[in-house]
């Protein structure tokens, strides 16, 4: 069985987004790594406080950064006067 933290920085590296949404991270380390089922299946599983630690450790590291949010340049604005010059 491979670490933690390791597990943690395979799913942020193939998803991204799952650093930022800690529930969606849970979720998927549960499915993935801990074979959930039902939710009844939680109670034996990773517990979500190390996972989320792992986290923050491989953000400390540089390791797990939140991605760029890609923004487009703001259109040009041209007042209606200048238009009719």
């Amino acid at each position: 069985m491979r670490p933690i933290k390791q597990n943690v920085l395979q799913l942020v590296t193939a998803m991204p987004n799952l650093i930022e949404n800690e529930n969606e991270l849970l979720h998927a380390y549960w499915v993935l790594f801990d074979d959930i089922q039902v939710p009844q299946d939680i109670l034996k599983a990773t517990p979500a406080g190390t996972i989320s630690r792992r986290l923050r450790e491989l953000q400390g590291e540089g390791k797990a950064l939140r991605p760029q949010k890609q923004t487009e340049p703001a259109p040009e604005i041209v007042s209606e006067f200048h238009a009719l010059a």
